[in-house]
């Protein structure tokens, strides 16, 4: 996996995982704290497949709740207020073992309109899918989809902090990337 892919792929699960608590909050099922492995497969930027591993606790989820609108400017606000994204529809309703997610928010001059569904556990796993279609296209892209699979393989490793984000095929000798640090750094 080259760097600037890695790159690429935490900061869509960060987003990703940002926008879904943000938006969601306390609705959704909180993750049991612990190691996570994640796959993720996507149609957006360079696409493809990648598996990271995510240390995380209950903090570290709630830091990223809490810390949503400094984030990234681009993600929407509770009140559905931002300088650069507005959303007029942020739905959530479970559906049996099914959480069922909708939100349409304009970024800039585009719609963009994402349909969600996330099944598991949240202790043991989860799998998320979700389309988002852009109108007109956001940067040339008319349609993303991702795919996040997650299973919990147990407590961090040790010397592992909560938010550290493990990507198979980083050059030996470079750092973890953390995201507290991160999100504190905003």
């Amino acid at each position: 996996m080259r760097i600037s892919a890695g790159l690429f792929i935490v900061a869509a699960l960060v987003l990703h995982t940002v926008a879904t608590t943000a938006v969601y909050g306390g609705d959704m099922p909180k993750r049991k704290s612990g190691l996570w492995q994640m796959k993720m497969t996507s149609t957006q930027g360079q696409g493809g497949t990648f598996t990271l591993q995510q240390c995380i606790d209950q903090a570290t989820d709630e830091l990223m709740g809490g810390q949503a609108d400094s984030a990234s400017a681009m993600m929407p606000k509770r009140n559905g207020s931002s300088s650069k994204q507005k959303c007029s529809t942020q739905n959530l309703r479970r559906e049996g073992n099914k959480f069922v997610m909708d939100s349409v928010c304009q970024h800039g001059k585009t719609t963009a309109t994402t349909h969600a569904v996330a099944t598991g556990t949240f202790d043991a796993n989860y799998r998320m899918e979700s389309r988002t279609t852009f109108d007109p296209p956001l940067r040339g892209m008319r349609e993303s989809t991702t795919v996040i699979e997650a299973e919990w393989l147990g407590p961090c490793k040790e010397g592992q902090r909560p938010g550290d984000i493990i990507m198979p095929g980083m050059p030996e000798g470079m750092p973890n990337i953390n995201i507290q640090d991160m999100m504190k750094r905003k």
